[in-house]
């Protein structure tokens, strides 16, 4: 399996699929499965999207196939209630991360398990979502020198820059361009959605965190961030553990505008977290921790 690869089922089929595993609620034969999301009067008995979902979530490990041929949930995505596309996508990048998807993360030549996508993320957030747009026209030239020699190229052609398009979004780790940015088509490294998500699954209303604590929990779970363990592994530039970094600063910022954050400074604090703001160029906000809020603007 690799995601970034046109054999691999794009994130939307893989929804569809789990719904109706959710709404089935027991073992489900491949074949019912097919008939119901792929039936021939409409696909003209071609099959690959439902194929692909199937051969890229049992890749993944979210669901499982029985030696009778029928398929069920795995895991986490089990006690979904088929309602949440955002739920669905916390599970979908958990699998993504998986160590076990990852092992080759570091051979460019190689595109086994969720290896392509997750050095393409790496590469992605390495960029300023403030100044940088990527598109086709540009992915490629923005790729030079950002990952080990071993790694490189991230992307390497069009086919799989589209479909990383269509990944990056799902995983809350890049938003479309605003129009005032940049063309239909081009992305930013905006990674809040998955920060949210993060934050709002690890700490519970009004936490207190230390701030350099709070960033180093981030970077494990997301381990794509600058700083992460697989963003370091592939050369990219460790923002080190008082500087949050481009990306994770963006994120964190709209979080404090948006108010599910709030940033705090202690006299005595030991450490300051230092967070890029481009209305300061000059001078970094600095913070010794900061309180979770419950988002009400989801």
């Amino acid at each position: 399996m690799t995601l970034l690869n046109v054999e691999a089922s794009l994130p939307m089929p893989t929804w569809a699929l789990v719904r109706l595993l959710v709404h089935e609620k027991r073992p489900m034969a491949v074949e019912r499965a097919r008939k119901l999301l792929s039936p021939s009067s409409l696909t003209g008995g071609d099959h690959k999207m439902f194929d692909r979902a199937i051969n890229t979530l049992l890749g993944l490990g979210i669901i499982q196939k029985s030696d009778d041929d029928r398929i069920s949930l795995e895991g986490r995505v089990a006690s979904l209630d088929g309602s949440s596309w955002d739920d669905f996508c916390i599970v979908l990048r958990r699998a993504v991360f998986n160590p076990e998807q990852n092992k080759v993360i570091k051979n460019g030549k190689e595109h086994t398990g969720a290896a392509d996508l997750t050095r393409a993320l790496c590469w992605f957030l390495s960029l300023d979502p403030t100044t940088t747009i990527v598109g086709s026209n540009n992915f490629e030239v923005l790729q030079d020198g950002a990952l080990i020699v071993e790694a490189r190229p991230a992307v390497t052609n069009p086919n799989r820059w589209n479909r990383f398009t269509a990944w990056a979004p799902a995983l809350g780790l890049a938003a479309a361009a605003l129009p005032t940015m940049g063309d239909v088509g081009q992305y930013v490294p905006d990674c809040t959605v998955a920060v949210r998500q993060t934050v709002m699954e690890t700490w519970e209303h009004n936490a207190n965190v230390n701030a350099v604590e709070f960033v180093r929990v981030l970077r494990e779970k997301i381990p794509v961030l600058p700083g992460g363990v697989y963003s370091r592994g592939l050369g990219v530039e460790d923002p080190e553990d008082t500087f949050a970094g481009s990306a994770l600063s963006f994120a964190l910022l709209r979080g404090g505008y948006e108010e599910w954050l709030k940033f705090e400074r202690e006299a005595d604090a030991n450490q300051l977290l230092s967070i890029n703001d481009p209305e300061r160029p000059l001078t970094a906000h600095t913070f010794s921790s900061i309180t979770v809020i419950k988002d009400y603007n989801v």
